[in-house]
């Protein structure tokens, strides 16, 4: 009776520099898509992939802008703070990108300091509503604005 390993059926995963560099074209390519179905196109939006330590602890990304200048800078975890798949990764990449431009949105809201949590708890609800609401778009085949990229390459 021989023995051997069984060969896997599913495609392999890529390497940390290509995972670097798909994550930076993913996040790159869907930015202008959220922004257009947000509203925000006069922002200028610029979009940077940061290391895990560059980010406070806990997070997965965060925003700063500058509201008379119209810009903003999101930063988003870089490839190396994933042990996910790369659908996964990005799947999370893309949420982090809208739950910033999500604060972008409300950015001219006053929020005092201690009502912070629950502005976090209706942003990440928003984020998931608007998430779950392209989807639906998507399986629908109804999307009045250009498709978003796709996960392949």
């Amino acid at each position: 009776m021989a023995c051997g390993a069984h060969a896997e059926t599913t495609d392999p995963q890529p390497g940390a520099e290509e995972r670097q560099a798909l994550a930076h074209r993913y996040v790159h390519e869907i930015l202008p898509y959220w922004q257009h179905r947000l509203h925000l196109e006069e922002w200028n939006v610029n979009i940077l992939l940061s290391r895990p330590e560059d980010l406070r602890q806990g997070t997965l990304g965060n925003i700063h802008w500058d509201r008379e200048k119209k810009s903003a800078t999101i930063r988003v975890m870089d490839s190396t703070g994933y042990q996910t798949d790369l659908a996964a990764m990005l799947k999370d990449m893309q949420v982090t990108v809208v739950h910033e431009l999500v604060h972008l949105e409300l950015a001219s809201l006053p929020v005092a300091e201690a009502d912070r949590n629950n502005q976090e708890f209706a942003i990440d609800r928003l984020t998931d509503a608007l998430l779950a609401a392209d989807e639906g778009r998507l399986l629908s085949g109804y999307l009045p604005v250009a498709n978003p990229p796709a996960l392949s390459r």
